[in-house]
């Protein structure tokens, strides 16, 4: 098989044609000789017989065998292979009732591929699909939710796809969900106290968890974690002004 989405394979065929390049299936590369610019590969013929060939190259472009990630394949979730072990039909996990899996993390017959991300931003209850190459290299696109995705990135622990329903879509027979970037799952009131520091009534401004610590920095009059991504909630601060302070507006560390 040329590729494991049908779909491409008749452009990919186009391609093949063009270049005359020559199509060898069966082939798997065992060793490289990089000084004499040979490659040995084991080749399996129809008849099932394995020889190992040599052959000469001047450019070799090798993509590596797919395998799950290493938190992935070492979990209670994973089946022979290593990917999460699901019922091809329903991905829903055949020992875990209440674990599904999509794309490429899973065991089912699909190609490990980011054509997995196409096929479910096709489901209309899918807003959004971004892959591990998106998200490692900080690849998505400008907005508040891609922005909260990449936030709750994790590369070693993450799978290979970030699905974000649109609102109000759920998984299976869920009724409720915290797994969403939207306001209705993720607003929690922010609640302030000391009549010294905090001015009382409440505040139609948006804040985030990540405010706190510059918050906090520009009361104690020390230098805001380096790290920071917030701002100080200057409008809730006695001290404070109309005008929303930024981090690097903090006061200086005596």
């Amino acid at each position: 098989m040329l590729f494991g989405v049908k779909e491409y394979v008749p452009a990919l065929m186009e391609y093949v044609s063009k270049y005359r390049a020559d199509l060898h299936f069966g082939s798997r590369l065992i060793s490289v000789d990089g000084p004499r610019h040979a490659a040995t590969f084991a080749v399996t013929s129809a008849d099932g017989r394995t020889v190992e060939e040599a052959r000469s190259f001047d450019m070799l472009h090798v993509c590596p065998p797919q395998r799950p990630v290493d938190v992935m394949r070492d979990s209670p979730l994973a089946g022979e292979g290593g990917w999460i072990d699901v019922d091809p039909a329903s991905l829903q996990h055949k020992r875990y009732a209440n674990v599904f899996a999509l794309g490429d993390a899973s065991n089912a017959p699909n190609a490990k591929t980011a054509a997995a991300a196409r096929i479910l931003t096709e489901n209309p209850a899918i807003a959004a699909v971004y892959t591990r190459t998106q998200l490692d290299n900080g690849a998505l696109p400008r907005g508040r939710v891609p922005t909260l995705v990449q936030r709750a990135w994790h590369s070693q622990l993450s799978g290979d796809l970030y699905v974000v329903q649109k609102p109000y879509a759920m998984f299976g027979s869920n009724v409720a969900t915290h797994g969403s970037p939207y306001a209705y799952d993720t607003n929690v009131p922010l609640m302030l106290f000391g009549p010294r520091w905090i001015r009382p009534g409440p505040s139609a401004n948006y804040a985030e968890v990540v405010d706190l610590a510059p918050t906090l920095a520009y009361l104690l009059e020390t230098r805001v974690p380096s790290a920071s991504e917030g701002r100080v909630l200057a409008e809730v601060l006695r001290t404070g002004t109309a005008v929303i302070a930024t981090p690097q507006a903090a006061k200086p560390a005596r």
